[in-house]
C-alpha cells in the first residue's frame, strides 16, 4: 500500500456524522466566505466581458458560470502562451485595473 491508497481508504470509510463539529463549523465559514467573494467579484469591472468571452467560445455546456447562469465547456484550451500571460497578469494584479485587458488578449 502507498499513502494515496491509505487516504482513499480513509475517505471511503468516513461519514459526515463522524466529523468533529468544529471541522463542520469551519467548513461552513469557508464555504460562505467563498460564496461572498464570488458574489462580490462578479460585479468587478471586466468580469461580465470575460463571461461573455467564455460564452462566445461556445462548446459543450458542462460547467455553470456562477452568478451569470450560463453553461460553458468545463475546460477550454487557451494555448500555452495565453495561459502564461494570464498567470503573469494574475500574479501582478495591482497592475491589472480591468479584467477586460486580459479578455482582449485572450480573444
Amino acid at each position: 500500500m502507498d499513502i494515496a491508497s491509505d487516504y482513499v481508504d480513509y475517505a471511503r470509510g468516513g461519514r459526515f456524522k463522524d466529523l468533529p463539529s468544529k471541522v463542520v463549523d469551519y467548513a461552513k465559514i469557508l464555504i460562505l466566505d467563498t460564496l461572498g467573494v464570488i458574489i462580490a467579484g462578479s460585479s468587478a469591472k471586466g468580469i461580465g466581458t470575460f463571461a461573455d468571452l467564455l460564452k462566445d467560445w461556445g462548446g459543450k455546456p458542462e460547467s455553470s458560470i456562477f452568478i451569470y447562469g450560463d453553461k460553458v465547456p468545463a475546460a477550454k484550451p487557451l494555448g500555452e502562451r495565453k495561459v502564461s500571460a494570464l498567470i503573469k497578469a494574475l500574479r501582478n494584479l495591482e497592475t491589472v485595473s480591468d479584467v477586460s485587458q486580459l479578455v482582449d488578449y485572450l480573444r
